[in-house]
């Protein structure tokens, strides 16, 4: 929904998130893309799409906004590696998730592709509350999860600890009637 919305509402050619993987990769989760532009949505990236310093940045709130690929002062390879999918202008947010400690779980990503696009200030506010309600509603979307396998579990020790009690109880049983 949120990628959706965000490509509606900016106008925008591609939004998507991306996720960091406990390896090092990523992976674009979700993704809204017009035609005829080429779609990301689950490939997985390695480890060098986004290196370790970037990582480091963005864990810091650091927003990147770039309204030109070929006019930016952005590095020779990044230019190459976001042409391949027609990107001509994008907008960074980090998605940051406060675990307690501050966590960079991935990336709320808009593109231009069709031309060049300055963006505005309030696109870059949108876009990075937008980032945090995503971070909220994962981290409550994990934390629900966590607790249907803990309920599940917990459901399985008291029918294991039933059918047991049930065993006892039939041992018990006949144990009074022979005594």
């Amino acid at each position: 929904t949120t990628v959706a919305e965000v490509q509606g509402f900016l106008q925008a050619d591609r939004v998507l998130i991306y996720r960091f993987w406990p390896d090092g990769t990523g992976s674009a989760t979700y993704e809204t893309v017009l035609e005829p532009y080429p779609k990301i949505l689950n490939q997985t990236f390695d480890e060098e799409v986004f290196p370790q310093a970037y990582h480091q940045a963005y864990a810091l709130g650091k927003v990147r906004s770039i309204a030109n690929i070929d006019q930016s002062d952005i590095e020779p390879c990044l230019a190459e590696f976001v042409k391949q999918f027609a990107v001509q202008a994008k907008l960074v947010v980090p998605i940051i998730q406060s675990d307690p400690e501050p966590v960079l779980w991935g990336l709320l990503i808009a593109h231009q592709c069709r031309a060049s696009r300055e963006w505005q200030d309030w696109e870059i506010e949108l876009m990075k509350q937008l980032a945090t309600q995503v971070a909220i509603a994962i981290q409550q979307s994990e934390l629900y999860h966590q607790l249907q396998q803990l309920n599940a579990q917990l459901e399985q020790r008291v029918q294991q600890r039933t059918t047991e009690l049930a065993t006892t109880n039939v041992v018990l049983q006949a144990e009074v009637i022979e005594r």
